[in-house]
């Protein structure tokens, strides 16, 4: 996540009132500090299926886990 999301973010809630999802390339808690108040949806599909294809059930719990915000 970099300054162009953010951007990209800024410019949508301008133009529309309808909650916003952000998804593509999340895959870390960083990931998620970093749309923390900025996105109300983070979507994430890629990175959750590696880890049910890698670990199963634990390795997708693990992953969940390792996401938690404050």
């Amino acid at each position: 996540m970099d300054e162009s999301i953010d951007s990209l973010i800024s410019r949508c809630r301008a133009n529309t009132s309808v909650p916003l999802g952000v998804g593509f390339g999340i895959s870390s808690k960083s990931d998620l500090d970093f749309l923390k108040g900025k996105a109300d949806v983070a979507i994430i599909g890629t990175a959750a299926l590696q880890a049910w294809e890698t670990s199963h059930a634990n390795g997708y719990k693990n992953f969940f886990e390792s996401l938690q915000i404050s």
